[in-house]
């Protein structure tokens, strides 16, 4: 089970703007190069930000097998959205949990393994 990302994970690595924009394009497992090719985002700079999403579990690096026998990954969303409340000076969840944020995973894409 993969862990979930504390709040100020959450924050510091959405801070960074081409994070934030690479992370917005992962509706559908795509490859950093797609996500280059799409965003105009420098393909070094879209692997960064894949590496930190990966490292805070909010993108989950999945294998594909193509027809020709080789494998690409694709990076999706490993969340849709998440809910932080924010009182009394600390970060928690509607339920209470302080500084932690449970996303909402996502089902598989048929045809990609985890």
């Amino acid at each position: 089970m993969t862990q979930s990302p504390s709040a100020e994970t959450v924050f510091e690595v959405l801070g960074d703007e081409s994070t934030r924009s690479v992370f917005a394009r992962l509706d559908d497992p795509q490859s950093a190069q797609e996500v280059s090719d799409e965003s105009g985002i420098p393909l070094s700079t879209v692997y960064r930000a894949l590496d930190r999403l990966e490292d805070a579990n909010l993108a989950e690096r999945r294998i594909v097998i193509r027809d020709d026998g080789n494998r690409v990954f694709r990076f999706v969303r490993a969340t849709d959205e998440f809910s932080v409340t924010a009182g009394g000076g600390d970060l928690s969840l509607e339920s209470g949990e302080m500084a932690t944020v449970e996303p909402r995973r996502r089902p598989s894409a048929p045809g990609i393994s985890d």
